[in-house]
C-alpha cells in the first residue's frame, strides 16, 4: 500500500507540473524546469560568494572540517525553513486526509508517503547549497576523491535530519492549533518569528562571514561544544573517517524513524480535529446589503486574510518592507555607504527602484483564481460581469500592499535628505509598481491556473503563475534600471528629472497591462475549466 501511495503522490506532483492540461504537457514541464533552473542558479551564485569567503581562510589554518560543518548547517537551515510549515500542511491538513483515513490504510503509510515527497523537496534545497559548497572547495583547495565521495554520501542523509526537526515543529504547531480557538493566529506568529530570523541572517551575512573568517579557532570551539552533530558531519567529510561517517548516518536515520513512528500514533486525532475546538454562539443581527463589487472584494479579502499560507508566501515582500527600512537606518552603515557611492542626486531614484523591487516580490494576485479550485463554477455561474470578478481579484493585492508601501516610504525619508519631488516619488513610484505587479500577476494567474491541488500551498508557491510573476517583476525592474543607466550615460535627462521619468515609464506600463487585461481577461475567465 505504501508503494501505491508514493506512486500516487508522484503522479500528483507530475500532474501539477503539467498544469492539469492535456495539451502541451512537455512544454509546461520544460518551461517549469527552466524557471526552477534559473532560480537555482541565482541562489547558487549567492552561496558561491558565501562559501568562497571562508573556504580558503579555514583551509590555511587546517580547519577544513569547519568549512564542511558550516556548509552542513546552511543546508540544514535552508531545508528546515523550506519544509517546517509545509510539513504541518502536507501531513495534517491535506484535503484527502479524511478520504484516505476512511480506507483500510495504515496511518504510518499515509504519513510516510507525505514525508517522502517533502524529503524530495529537501533534496532540491540541499542541492542548491551543497553544489556551490563543493565547487568552491574544488577551485580553492583542489579535488580530493575521498572527500568528494563522502560529501555526496552524507548529502543523501543530511535532509533526514532537517526533515526530522521539521516534522517535530510541524506536529507541535498542528497540536497547538488543535487546542486553541484561533489556530491560524498561531501559525502566523510562528511563521513571523522564523521569517524575522531569516531576514536578519540575509542582511547580516556579510558581517557574519567576515567575523567567521577572522576567528576560525573560536568558531571551531563553538561547533565542538554546542553543534556536535555538524562537528561530526565536518570531520566525516574532511578526514574521510568511516567511524564519523557511520555515526552521522545513525544520528540522521534513528531520530527520523522514531519521529515517524510516534507521530503515526497521534496522526488521526490531530488530522481529524474539530478545528477551532470551541463552539461559537451565533446571535441574530441585522445584515447590511452590499454592492456587487464591494461584496466580491470582501470575499476575496476574507480568502486572503483567512489563510496564513497565503499571507506569508504571497505577501512577504511588503510584509517586511518597513522592517527592512528600519534596519537600513539603524542596522549599520550600508545605507550611508550607498549614498556616498551614488551621490545625493541619484540616491532618490535608486531608493524608489529598491522599494519597487520589494513590491515585485508580492504575488497575491497570481494564485487568486487557482485558489477557487472546485468552487470556480459557482463564481462563474453567478449573474456577475466578468470584469467585476477580475477587478475584485485584483484588489486584495493592492489593498494589502499600499499601507506597507506608504509606511516604508515615510520611514526611509528619515535617513536620507531628499528634494521635495523625490520625497513624493519615494512613495508614489512604489504604489504604481504595486498596481503594475498586481495586474501582471493576475494576468499570468489567468493564463496559467492550477486547480488540481490537495493543499493550497501548491497553488500559492508551487505553480507557474507566482514564479513567473516574480521573474516578470525582476525583469521589469531590471529593464527600467538599464534604461536609467542609459539615460544617465547619454545625458538625455537631468538627474533631478529621473524620478519623474521612472514614474512615467511605470504609468505607461500600467496602461498597457490594463488594456491587455481588458482585451483578454473576460475570454480567459470564460475558458477556465477545472
Amino acid at each position: 500500500m505504501l508503494r501505491i501511495l508514493i506512486k500516487l503522490r508522484f503522479l500528483e506532483i507530475m500532474n501539477q507540473m503539467q498544469g492539469g492540461k492535456k495539451r502541451n504537457k512537455k512544454t509546461n514541464i520544460l518551461g517549469l524546469i527552466a524557471l526552477y533552473l534559473m532560480a537555482f542558479l541565482a541562489v547558487g551564485f549567492l552561496f558561491v560568494q558565501i562559501f568562497h569567503s571562508i573556504c580558503l581562510p579555514y583551509h590555511m589554518i587546517g580547519l577544513d572540517w569547519l568549512y564542511f560543518a558550516f556548509s552542513g548547517i546552511v543546508v540544514f537551515t535552508l531545508c528546515f525553513l523550506g519544509s517546517v510549515f509545509l510539513a504541518q500542511k502536507q501531513i495534517y491538513e491535506a484535503n484527502d486526509n479524511e478520504v484516505l483515513l476512511s480506507m483500510p490504510i495504515k496511518p504510518m503509510h499515509i504519513i510516510l508517503s507525505r514525508i517522502l515527497s517533502l524529503l524530495g523537496l529537501n533534496y532540491l534545497y540541499a542541492l542548491a547549497t551543497t553544489v556551490p559548497a563543493i565547487i568552491v572547495y574544488i577551485f580553492d583547495v583542489g579535488f580530493n576523491l575521498g572527500v568528494f565521495i563522502v560529501f555526496i554520501l552524507l548529502l543523501l542523509f543530511l535532509p533526514f535530519l532537517s526533515m526530522t526537526v521539521s516534522i517535530i515543529f510541524g506536529s507541535f504547531i498542528a497540536w497547538i492549533s488543535s487546542k486553541v480557538s484561533r489556530p491560524k493566529v498561531i501559525i502566523v506568529v510562528f511563521s513571523m518569528i522564523f521569517m524575522l530570523g531569516y531576514f536578519y541572517l540575509c542582511f547580516a551575512w556579510q558581517k557574519l562571514m567576515a567575523e567567521m573568517a577572522k576567528s576560525g579557532a573560536a568558531v571551531a570551539e563553538i561547533f565542538r561544544k554546542y553543534l556536535a552533530i555538524f562537528y561530526v558531519y565536518g570531520k566525516a567529510i574532511a578526514d574521510t573517517d568511516i567511524l564519523f561517517v557511520l555515526l552521522f548516518i545513525l544520528i540522521c536515520c534513528v531520530p527520523f524513524v522514531l519521529v515517524c513512528y510516534f507521530i503515526s500514533k497521534s496522526f488521526i486525532s490531530i488530522a481529524t480535529r474539530n478545528k477551532g475546538g470551541k463552539k461559537i454562539a451565533y446571535h441574530e443581527k441585522r445584515a447590511k446589503a452590499k454592492g456587487i463589487k464591494s461584496a466580491l472584494i470582501s470575499k476575496e479579502c476574507a480568502m486572503f486574510i483567512g489563510s496564513p499560507t497565503y499571507i506569508l508566501n504571497a505577501g512577504v515582500g511588503v510584509l517586511f518592507m518597513p522592517l527592512i527600512c528600519i534596519y537600513l537606518i539603524f542596522g549599520g552603515d550600508s545605507l550611508s555607504n550607498f549614498t556616498k557611492m551614488l551621490g545625493t542626486d541619484l540616491i532618490g531614484v535608486f531608493i524608489c527602484m529598491g522599494l519597487g523591487i520589494s513590491t515585485g516580490m508580492v504575488t497575491i494576485s497570481s494564485p487568486s483564481f487557482s485558489l477557487e479550485s472546485k468552487t470556480l463554477w459557482i463564481l462563474k455561474s453567478l449573474p456577475i460581469r466578468e470584469k467585476d470578478i477580475i477587478f475584485a481579484k485584483l484588489m486584495p493585492h493592492i489593498l494589502f500592499s499600499f499601507p506597507f508601501v506608504i509606511i516604508s516610504g515615510i520611514i526611509i525619508q528619515f535617513a536620507i535628505d531628499l528634494n521635495p519631488v523625490d520625497r513624493v516619488m519615494v512613495i508614489l513610484i512604489p504604489l504604481v509598481t504595486t498596481v503594475l505587479n498586481a495586474m501582471i500577476g493576475l494576468f499570468l494567474g489567468m493564463c496559467f491556473p492550477k486547480f488540481n491541488w490537495t493543499n493550497e500551498a501548491v497553488a500559492i508557491k508551487q505553480s507557474s503563475a507566482p514564479l513567473l510573476s516574480l521573474l516578470c517583476g525582476v525583469a521589469v525592474e531590471g529593464g527600467v534600471i538599464g534604461l536609467l543607466f542609459a539615460f544617465v550615460k547619454g545625458e538625455m535627462f537631468r538627474v533631478n528629472e529621473l524620478t519623474s521619468v521612472v514614474l512615467a515609464i511605470y504609468l505607461i506600463l500600467c496602461v498597457i497591462m490594463a488594456i491587455i487585461i481588458k482585451l483578454n481577461g473576460e475570454s480567459l475567465l470564460k475558458k477556465m475549466q477545472i
